[in-house]
């Protein structure tokens, strides 16, 4: 415990606020733990059910959904045209190879 003590003397002001928090923030979950499980407990123990007989839950068929849609299967072909005299205008230049280099 005296090390524990002297470790959070020597924190600087920014240091021991930071501790603080993040100290506070676990002990806030902690204390909410308990308080959840107090009201649970509490609920559970004074949940009295006289009315048994109205608490008959009825089952309602709700039938599927009904979609109309037409879902295709195969992709069509994409057709493209072709200009005529492209190849006039265009130059068809070849990549340089690139040698092998070893690095």
């Amino acid at each position: 415990m005296v090390r524990i003590h002297r470790a959070l003397m020597m924190l600087g002001p920014w240091e021991g606020r930071i501790v603080a928090f993040v100290l506070g923030c676990g002990l806030g979950v902690l204390l909410r733990i308990v308080y959840v499980a107090i009201l649970l407990t509490y609920r559970a123990i004074t949940h009295q059910s006289d009315n048994q007989e109205e608490e008959v839950e009825e089952e309602y068929l709700v039938p599927p959904p009904v979609f109309n849609y037409q879902y295709i299967d195969e992709k069509q072909p994409v057709l493209f045209e072709v200009v005529p005299g492209y190849d006039d205008y265009v130059e068809v230049v070849e990549a340089p190879h690139q040698q092998d280099a070893k690095n």
